[in-house]
């Protein structure tokens, strides 16, 4: 089953996050997201990918996933050069700007925007109001780094679907109607 990627099928634009957590709440396992991904988070995460124009990342994802190629414009926000992999990815460019701004500019240059980022970028996304669903997957993965509470991060949206497969959880969310 093909995941929903929008709040809204017809909306142009639209800002959507997705995230790969342990079951413990791990954002990482050995520096990576890879690490905690499972075979049905991969081709649910490139199914995802088919519904944007565009991905959104932070410089910290940039150094340390593997992002040399994209099948989508990269847009990597960072007050630093690109570095790591995604220095390498020819459609890939680097924004310093607020958070507000380039979710804004990215939107208005691409539409369909994916973020793929870590927690403190995606919370900082999801604060400007302008993130209006979130895919959530928790794998089976347990005893990584850098644990998240999924309850604060989910509390401005609202769950639309959940579906378990091979042991991987996908969960869906959109903005809660009261952060519209």
């Amino acid at each position: 089953m093909a995941p929903r990627v929008a709040a809204n099928p017809v909306e142009a634009n639209c800002v959507a996050a997705n995230l790969v957590v342990g079951s413990d709440g791990s954002t990482t396992f050995s520096g990576s997201s890879a690490g905690l991904s499972t075979s049905a988070d991969r081709r649910r995460f490139h199914v995802l990918r088919k519904g944007f124009n565009a991905i959104l990342i932070g410089g910290n994802t940039a150094a340390h996933e593997p992002y040399a190629t994209t099948p989508l414009p990269l847009i990597v926000l960072s007050t630093r050069p690109l570095s790591g992999q995604a220095a390498k990815n020819p459609q890939a460019i680097a924004w310093n700007k607020p958070m507000r701004d380039a979710i804004s500019d990215a939107t208005n240059t691409y539409g369909r925007v994916l973020i793929e980022a870590g927690p403190s970028f995606l919370r900082e996304a999801i604060t400007t109001g302008l993130v209006s669903d979130l895919y959530l997957t928790i794998s089976p993965i347990s005893g990584g780094e850098n644990r998240i509470d999924l309850t604060q991060l989910t509390s401005s949206f609202e769950e639309i679907s959940r579906e378990s497969i091979e042991g991987t959880l996908f969960l869906h969310y959109g903005l809660a109607p009261s952060h519209d």
